[in-house]
């Protein structure tokens, strides 16, 4: 089994925040039902970086995925699910890591970078503007 981040931006203006709610449009949920559509698994949980509150909007958010696959969850990865979900979420990259809980993963110490790449993001219909994590 392969722990992967991915890493998120999402506008939550027609969610009820980033977890799961009975009979309530979630970001989780959107991204889980996603997932379970590409790599054709009828149980895909992501576990995130941390909850958000109804309409909350995110940056830069992080989830990551156990998956238990062959597959390299790559680019293409990336691009499927993006496709399957409405254009306020946006996955922006995936990355493998070691397998430790998300919430114990990100340093104490962290700085944001901003930096102009061609990623997609909810929040620059301009333009591919996004935040880089840059630990320090």
């Amino acid at each position: 089994m392969s722990r992967y981040f991915i890493e998120l931006s999402f506008d939550g203006s027609a969610y009820r925040g980033w977890q799961f709610q009975p009979d309530r449009p979630s970001v989780q949920e959107t991204l889980e039902r996603a997932i379970r559509t590409v790599l054709h698994r009828p149980n895909a949980h992501v576990v995130g970086c941390g909850r958000t509150d109804t309409g909350v909007h995110a940056s830069l958010y992080y989830a990551h995925l156990d998956h238990v696959g062959e597959a390299m969850l790559d680019d293409r990865f990336v691009h499927s699910i993006n496709s399957l979900m409405p254009g306020d979420i946006a996955a922006k990259g995936s990355s493998s890591c070691q397998m430790m809980p998300m919430r114990a993963s990100v340093p104490s110490s962290a700085a944001i970078v901003i930096a102009s790449i061609a990623r997609r993001t909810p929040f620059s219909p301009g333009g591919p503007i996004c935040c880089i994590p840059h630990w320090t």
